[in-house]
């Protein structure tokens, strides 16, 4: 939502402006804020942001952890908005029956086993493909849900720093 965005002071000063309780999706919660208080947000797709936070795979699999705990603090404050379940792709009770099908043959197929397995191969120094492409958003998301669903971080098959 307020990725590299522009908006009135005005709007920014009665909202109250970033909520810095939130550890991670701040931007997300300011948005549907600021939505909720009449800004019209426009998407312009060839405006470019570098936004850069090195880290290796066992810091993003704690951030990606943190994201879905914060993520789950959204929905309890302001409820599932719309487009929020897609978007974060989130296993809802809404959505076509493939969508929920595919989801939960997800749920069941990214375990403590085949997430170790994963991570060990993602933890390798090898050029990118997509199965490794494929592999990285598949832990990424399985951590967030964790994170979402409120699994502890240290009950995850954590990679090594």
């Amino acid at each position: 939502w307020t990725c590299n965005l522009s908006a009135p002071r005005s709007f920014l000063l009665e909202s109250g402006g970033f909520d810095t309780s939130y550890r991670a999706l701040e931007d997300l919660e300011l948005g549907w804020r600021l939505h909720g208080k009449g800004l019209r947000i426009h998407y312009e797709p060839r405006a470019r942001v570098d936004h850069e936070h090195p880290m290796d795979l066992a810091a993003i699999c704690r951030e990606m952890h943190v994201r879905g705990r914060m993520l789950r603090r959204y929905v309890d404050q302001h409820g599932m908005t719309p487009g929020l379940a897609d978007y974060m792709d989130l296993g809802t009770e809404s959505g076509s029956w493939k969508r929920r099908l595919r989801q939960g043959v997800e749920r069941r197929l990214w375990n403590r086993y085949t997430l170790g397995r994963a991570e060990r191969i993602l933890s390798r120094p090898h050029p990118p493909t997509l199965l490794r492409q494929y592999l990285f958003f598949k832990v990424m998301h399985a951590f967030k849900l964790a994170g979402f669903s409120g699994r502890a971080l240290d009950a995850l098959p954590m990679p090594r720093s």
